[in-house]
């Protein structure tokens, strides 16, 4: 399984274009009518303002000179739930209202425009791009992996297509989302739940820059951390996160988590079974494998782990395990560590619903 990386959103700013003219591309603005929906009106009206960035000359343009220039000017185009500022394309430079106020073009979008690729200033400290990498998945995990890939290859980027990976393979869930990202010739943007705002104007912002993203760059977002989530009220935020991000986003929960499943699709990613377990140990022990069968199938009797973590401790190995006393204790203190579970999640929360008003003397 491998496929060419797409283009890196993150990659130092490069131009598509050998003009050194710096002037809105003709084929960039035509993405980005394309990703955002825009009308004929509302395309040119951004590349105007886009125009009047670029070359210093020129005074920011207010919508009713626009429409003086304009063939088919619609003020409908600058209503806030329009996307020109619904999604934060264009910015109201003033207090003046729409039709006087002059217009700017966002910084990301600018970028756009002019055929270059920068990461959204708004969103570098939060998310993290990544790309597939070159492991390979265990294969009950690589076949989930290729039902996304499938999935987002032909996914309107424009839809709420949500999808709760449960099981009890975190590390396994972020490589399968990865790969399967990869497969289908996209990036893969992960936000962390702690970086979602509490206010509700914040978290608004952060979902429209978030969808921006996704519309414009064409990546499958994630969200992590949501399997660690306990209270309610932090769950919720997670759902009002998602209710305003209609583009694909795969939320990773824990086994036994309650999350609300209305409207997305739930896939599995559990750890490897015994069977594929021992493949990884002697895929990943590779010459220190030899003799080592007994003591695999020892360490895939006692310790259920994901494959990264075999990789991790086979990583550390410097002899073969079924030949070095020494090796072997210090690989099984490895797993040991591993596997410890912690006892807070052995065991489901349970939240009260009574109050004070509820007590009885």
């Amino acid at each position: 399984m491998s496929a060419s990386p797409p283009e890196s959103p993150v990659s130092a700013v490069e131009t598509e274009t050998s003009s050194s003219e710096q002037a809105v591309d003709p084929r960039a603005l035509e993405r980005v009518r394309t990703a955002f929906g825009l009308t004929e009106f509302e395309s040119e009206l951004l590349s105007l303002c886009a125009q009047c960035e670029i070359f210093t000359e020129r005074a920011p343009i207010t919508f009713r000179a626009a429409a003086d220039i304009l063939p088919g000017a619609d003020l409908q185009a600058l209503a806030p739930s329009a996307p020109l500022r619904r999604l934060k394309l264009l910015h109201l430079d003033s207090a003046r209202g729409p039709l006087q106020s002059p217009l700017r073009v966002d910084e990301r979008v600018l970028f756009a425009l002019l055929g270059l690729h920068a990461p959204d200033s708004l969103l570098e400290d939060f998310v993290q791009w990544r790309d597939g990498g070159e492991q390979a998945l265990v294969p009950s995990q690589e076949r989930t992996a290729l039902l996304l890939a499938e999935r987002w290859s032909g996914a309107d980027w424009s839809s709420s297509d949500h999808v709760e990976l449960r099981g009890d393979d975190t590390s396994g869930k972020l490589e399968v989302l990865a790969f399967a990202a990869r497969l289908s010739g996209h990036w893969l943007a992960s936000l962390p739940v702690s970086a979602l705002p509490a206010r509700p104007d914040e978290l608004a912002t952060l979902a429209r820059l978030w969808t921006r993203e996704a519309l414009q760059s064409g990546s499958v977002h994630s969200l992590e951390g949501a399997h660690e989530l306990d209270d309610a009220r932090a769950r919720a935020l997670v759902d009002r996160f998602l209710d305003r991000c209609p583009v694909p986003v795969a939320l990773s929960i824990g086994q036994h988590h309650t999350a609300r499943s209305e409207g997305r699709t739930a896939l599995r990613i559990d750890k490897p079974s015994r069977t594929e377990q021992a493949r990884a140990w002697r895929q990943h022990l590779g010459p220190h494998a030899r003799d080592a069968s007994r003591w695999i199938a020892r360490a895939t009797s006692q310790f259920h782990l994901s494959e990264a973590a075999i990789r991790r401790i086979a990583d550390g190995a410097h002899a073969a395990p079924g030949e070095d006393e020494r090796t072997a204790a210090e690989l099984w203190t490895a797993c040991k560590g591993v596997a410890g579970p912690s006892l807070e999640h052995l065991a489901r929360r349970i939240e009260p619903r009574a109050d004070w008003s509820d007590l009885i003397l």
